[in-house]
């Protein structure tokens, strides 16, 4: 899926439900700015929330947990969170 951030950015995403993989990709023109891949994803969820944009992603493996949240307006931010537990 790629979801447009500006004339000349734009998200990639990816999954794999088999492997339980997520890649999150921010291009601008042919660069590639931000690229993060999780295994072992629980939750996947692309949303409009309160009109802005957003990629959330959880995941669980070995004593740990993660979230990573992504918006796309009014500029692209991604925050990760990684917990053990």
């Amino acid at each position: 899926m790629r979801i447009p951030v500006s004339a000349t950015e734009e998200l990639h995403v990816s999954w794999d439900v088999v492997e339980r993989s997520v890649r999150l990709r921010w291009k601008q023109a042919s660069r590639i700015i931000v690229d993060v891949y999780r295994e072992q994803t629980t939750r996947l969820t692309v949303d409009n929330h309160n009109n802005e944009p957003l990629v959330l992603v959880e995941y669980h493996a070995g004593g740990c947990s993660g979230r990573t949240v992504v918006r796309t307006w009014p500029n692209l931010t991604v925050k990760d969170t990684f917990l053990r537990t």
